[in-house]
């Protein structure tokens, strides 16, 4: 589940968690400019 970053083009690091409520968090971060965002789903 990679994304590319939309900033740059570079990989995104993904991090899933799970909040208190059971939802699934995805969070990417790229180390090549620093964005990240998260998206639950």
């Amino acid at each position: 589940m990679d994304h590319t970053c939309p900033a740059c083009g570079s990989w995104m690091e993904t991090t899933i968690r799970t909040s208190p409520r059971g939802a699934r968090v995805a969070t990417y971060s790229c180390n090549e400019c620093g964005l990240y965002y998260s998206a639950d789903g």
